[in-house]
C-alpha cells in the first residue's frame, strides 16, 4: 500500500517491495505530448526529499515549467536535436562543444605572429639540440622569419592573409632567390601552425612571387677603395681586411668569407677552398689573381675569419668608410661588385678574365641565368681597371 507524502511534483511516497520499505521519488511527467522522467528509490525519507528538491531546481533552471519556453526556441531546439541524431549527441553536448571551440578561437585570436614564431623556433632549437636540425638551418630559419616578424610586428597570427603576405614580400628589395627562401621557411612555419589548430590555412602556400629582380647594387671604385683602406686602418685589420678582399676580389659570399679558415687558402696553387653554408656544404675552388694572393698571404688568423664581436667590428669598418643612415651599405655589395667588374673586364677581352658569364657563374657558384639576371650594368673598361688596381695600391704590412 503506497502513501503519498506531498502533492507537488515530483511526488514522494513510501512503498513496500518484497518486505523492504522504500521512499520513491516519482519524477515522471508529460511534456510536449510525451512522458519523460523516471521513478527513483531511496532507503530514507531524507534522501528522497533531497533528490526531489534537486529535480525541482533542475526544472526551474532548464525552464521546463509549462509555457516558459517561447515557441520559436522550442522549434529551434527540436530542429537542432533532429540534426544531432545521426551523431548521437545531445543539445547540451553540442552547446558545450561550440562554447569550447569559440573560447579556443578567442584565445588564439590574441596570439601574436611574433609569439607563434618564437614557439616555432623553440621547437627547431630542440630538434637542433637532438642533432635533427643543423646549425646552419637553424640560423637561416631564424633570419628569414625575423624579416616576417619585422614586417608584421603587432599583427595577430590569425589576421595574416595571403594578400598581406604576398603584398609585403613582393614589395621587398630581396632577390628572387632570397624571396623564395623566405617563402619556403614561412610556409613551413604556417603549416606547423595549421597542424596545431592556431590557423585554418597557410597564407604562404598560395602566394605568388611577382617581384621583378632589380640589378645588383655595387660599390663605386672610390667606395670600394675607402672600404679596403678602412679595414686595413682598423685595430682588427688581420680579419677585417681579408674579409673585404675576399668579397671584392674573389666574389665570396659574406657567410663563406666569415667561415673561411686560413688553411683553406692554398697559396702554392692560388686557390681558395670555399665551403658554402648557403648551398648546404657544397665545395668549390676559387682561383686568386696574383695580386690578391700576395695580399692575402700577409694576413694571419686562427679559426674562422669571423672572430669575437665580428658584427660590431665590420659595422665599425663600414662606418669608417662613410656608410651609414644617409648612405646605406648595399646588401651583398662586395660580391656583386666583384661580379660586375669581373664581367666588364671579360667582355672587354682583358687577359685573365676569359670565359664571360659561364666562367663567372663557375667562380661564384651560381648558374649562368642568375649571372645574366643580376649583372647587366655596362661598366667602362677604364672604370673596371681602376677597381682591380685597388689591390696594387694597398699598403704592405
Amino acid at each position: 500500500m503506497a502513501r503519498m507524502l506531498n502533492k507537488d511534483w515530483p511526488n514522494i511516497f513510501e512503498t513496500d517491495i518484497s518486505g523492504i520499505k522504500y521512499w520513491v521519488v516519482d519524477g515522471r511527467r508529460y511534456h510536449a505530448g510525451a512522458r519523460e522522467g523516471k521513478r527513483e528509490y531511496f532507503h530514507s525519507k531524507k534522501l528522497a526529499e533531497g533528490r526531489a528538491e534537486v529535480l525541482r531546481q533542475d526544472v526551474m533552471k532548464v525552464g521546463f515549467i509549462e509555457g516558459s519556453i517561447p515557441n520559436a526556441l522550442r522549434v529551434d531546439a527540436m530542429r537542432a536535436q533532429e540534426k544531432l541524431l545521426p551523431y548521437g549527441a545531445t543539445l547540451l553536448e553540442a552547446v558545450n562543444f561550440y562554447i569550447s571551440h569559440r573560447d579556443a578561437q578567442n584565445r588564439l585570436s590574441n596570439l601574436k605572429l611574433a609569439e607563434a614564431v618564437e614557439k616555432f623556433m623553440e621547437m627547431k632549437k630542440e630538434l637542433n639540440q637532438a642533432d635533427k636540425y643543423s646549425n646552419n638551418s637553424l640560423k637561416t630559419a631564424r633570419k628569414r622569419l625575423k624579416h616576417l616578424t619585422e614586417a608584421f610586428p603587432q599583427e595577430n597570427l590569425t589576421s595574416i592573409t595571403v594578400a598581406d603576405f604576398e603584398d609585403w614580400l613582393n614589395k621587398t628589395k630581396f632577390s628572387s632567390r632570397s624571396m623564395a627562401g623566405i617563402k619556403s621557411v614561412a610556409s613551413e612555419f604556417f603549416k606547423w601552425c595549421v597542424k596545431r589548430g592556431w590557423i585554418t590555412s597557410n597564407p604562404a602556400q598560395f602566394m605568388r612571387i611577382t617581384h621583378v629582380t632589380k640589378e645588383a647594387e655595387i660599390l663605386t671604385v672610390e667606395q670600394a677603395k675607402k672600404l679596403v683602406e678602412a679595414a686595413y686602418a682598423s685595430s682588427f685589420r688581420e680579419r677585417a681586411t681579408p674579409y673585404a678582399l675576399l668579397g671584392l676580389f674573389a666574389g665570396l659570399r659574406p657567410s663563406e668569407a666569415e667561415d673561411l679558415r686560413r688553411g683553406d687558402i692554398h697559396f702554392e696553387t692560388q686557390e681558395i677552398k670555399v665551403i658554402s653554408r648557403k648551398l648546404r656544404g657544397e665545395i668549390r675552388y676559387v682561383h686568386m689573381r696574383d695580386s690578391l694572393s700576395k695580399r692575402m698571404n700577409k694576413f694571419k688568423w686562427d679559426g674562422s675569419l669571423a672572430g669575437q664581436n665580428w658584427q660590431k667590428q665590420i659595422q665599425a669598418v663600414k662606418t669608417m668608410a662613410g656608410f651609414g643612415e644617409k648612405t646605406p651599405f648595399p646588401t651583398d655589395c662586395l660580391r656583386h661588385s666583384f661580379a660586375s667588374y669581373w664581367l666588364a673586364m671579360s667582355l672587354a677581352g682583358a687577359a685573365g678574365f676569359e670565359g664571360g658569364s659561364a666562367r663567372l657563374a663557375e667562380i661564384m657558384g651560381n648558374s649562368v641565368d642568375v649571372i645574366k639576371e643580376h649583372y647587366r650594368k655596362a661598366i667602362p673598361r677604364t672604370t673596371a681597371e681602376q677597381f682591380w688596381a685597388i689591390l696594387d695600391g694597398l699598403k704592405s704590412n
